[in-house]
C-alpha cells in the first residue's frame, strides 16, 4: 500500500522551466514558508502540518507511489508570521523545457520523519558527489559538534574563538552563522573525504560585515606558513572573489595557482558563491549563478595537505566579518546549468517553485485517491 495512506493532504508543487537553464538529475531543491501551501502553517486551519515537520513527505506523482527524500531542517508552524521552513527534496529529473510537478504530503499525527540513513531520509537528499553540506543552523554555542554535516559522510564541525548563541541569526535561508572577523571560526576536520583535489566544486552563502579588508569563506587546509589545499575568500584589495589551490612548498607564487574575479563585492549584500576547481589553468568563480571571469597567477603543482583541518570562517591569517550560510562541497565540478539553478532554488525560493491552489475540487480527487488505497 502506497504511503500516502491516511494522510490529510496533498499538494503539487511545480518547478519553474525558466529557472532551470538545463536538464539536470538528482538535484536537491529548496522550499520555505514563502512556497509552501499556507495552509501546512495555519494550526487554527483544517490542513495543519505537524510542528517539526514529522508528517512531511513527498513523491514525484500524484499517487504517492513513488517516494522523494527529504530533509527537514526547520519546519515550525504558527497562525502569525513566525512560521519558518527550511526543507531539501532530491528531484529525480528537473526539465528544463517543461515545468517539473511533484507532490508534498502532510497532516497525518503521531508521524516522524524518516532516520538519517533510510532511503528517503536527509542523508539521501545529497548525492554520493556532496562530500559536505553545512545549512549552518544550529547554535554555536552549543555541544560539540555544533555544527552538523547533513551528508553521510559526518564532516561535523565545531565552533572556535568567541562564538555566542547571539551568533545564531536569521540569515538568507532560514538561519546562519554571524563571524566576527576577529577569531571565530568552524573547524570541520580533516577527512580525506573533504581533502578535495582537482576537479571539485566550493560554494556558500555569504554577506560582508566589512569590505576593503580580506575575508574569509572556506579553506581546505588552515596553515599559516605553507600553501596548501584550496583557498576560497574575497581580497581586501578590490573587494574581489579568489579561489588559490597550494601544493604546500612555501613560496608564495611559485607554490600556489590563483584566479582572482573582476566583480566588486558590496557590503551587506548576501550573494551566492560558487567556485569550481577542474585543473590548473580551469578555474571558475561564480557569483548569484553567473561566471565572473577573473585572471590568473602563480603555478603550484598537485595539491598538499596534512592534518590542518577545514575551516569555515578563516583562511590562512584572515578570519569573516558577516554572515555564512548553506556551504556545500562537491568532489566534482558542477555545470554551469547546476550553479544557476542553485542559485535560483536558494535565493529566489518564490519563483522557483509554485505551489499548487487548493480548492474543494481538489479535496474530492484526494479522498477518492484515500479511499480507493483503502481497498
Amino acid at each position: 500500500m502506497a504511503f500516502p495512506t491516511n494522510w490529510g493532504r496533498s499538494c503539487k508543487l511545480t518547478i519553474q522551466q525558466d529557472k532551470v537553464p538545463g536538464n539536470l538529475t538528482n538535484f536537491p531543491v529548496l522550499l520555505t514558508e514563502a512556497n509552501l501551501p499556507s495552509e501546512m502553517f495555519d494550526t487554527d486551519g483544517l490542513y495543519p502540518a505537524l510542528n517539526g515537520g514529522g508528517d512531511i513527505r513527498f513523491s514525484s506523482d500524484a499517487a504517492g507511489i513513488t517516494q522523494l527524500a527529504c530533509e527537514v531542517v526547520t519546519f515550525t508552524n504558527d497562525s502569525t508570521s513566525e512560521s519558518k521552513a527550511e526543507i531539501w527534496v532530491k528531484i529525480p529529473s528537473i526539465d528544463s523545457t517543461a515545468d517539473t510537478d511533484f507532490y508534498i504530503w502532510y497532516n497525518k499525527a503521531g508521524e516522524t520523519q524518516p532516520v538519517e540513513s533510510d532511503t528517503f531520509g536527509k542523508h539521501n537528499v545529497w548525492d554520493s558527489n556532496f562530500k559536505f553540506v553545512q545549512h549552518m543552523n544550529q547554535d554555536p554555542s552549543g555541544s560539540s559538534p555544533q555544527m552538523i554535516d547533513s551528508t553521510i559522510n559526518s564532516n561535523d564541525g565545531i565552533s572556535d574563538g568567541t562564538m555566542s548563541s547571539e551568533d545564531l541569526v536569521v540569515a538568507k535561508v532560514g538561519n546562519g552563522v554571524q563571524f566576527d572577523g576577529i577569531d571565530d571560526k568552524i573547524n570541520c576536520g580533516h577527512d580525506p573525504s573533504i581533502q578535495l583535489e582537482l576537479g571539485c566544486t566550493l560554494s556558500a552563502i555569504v554577506k560582508f560585515d566589512m569590505i576593503d579588508v580580506p575575508n574569509a569563506i572556506i579553506d581546505t587546509c588552515n596553515n599559516d606558513s605553507l600553501y596548501q589545499g584550496i583557498d576560497f575568500r574575497m581580497l581586501g584589495v578590490g573587494n574581489l572573489l579568489f579561489i588559490s589551490v597550494g601544493d604546500g612548498g612555501g613560496t608564495f607564487s611559485a607554490d600556489r595557482r590563483s584566479k582572482t574575479g573582476t566583480t566588486a563585492i558590496s557590503q551587506d549584500v548576501y550573494y551566492h558563491v560558487t567556485a569550481t576547481i577542474t585543473d590548473y589553468t580551469d578555474m571558475e568563480i561564480y557569483i548569484d549563478g553567473t561566471n565572473d571571469g577573473g585572471t590568473y597567477s602563480g603555478t603550484g603543482g598537485p595539491i598538499s595537505y596534512d592534518s590542518n583541518d577545514l575551516s569555515l570562517g578563516k583562511t590562512t591569517q584572515f578570519f569573516l566579518s558577516g554572515i555564512l550560510d548553506e556551504v556545500q562541497l562537491s568532489n566534482i565540478v558542477r555545470s554551469a546549468d547546476w550553479i544557476k539553478t542553485s542559485y535560483n532554488t536558494q535565493i529566489e525560493p518564490t519563483t522557483f517553485i509554485i505551489a499548487d491552489t487548493q480548492d474543494e475540487e481538489d479535496e474530492i480527487i484526494i479522498n477518492v485517491i484515500f479511499f480507493s488505497m483503502n481497498f
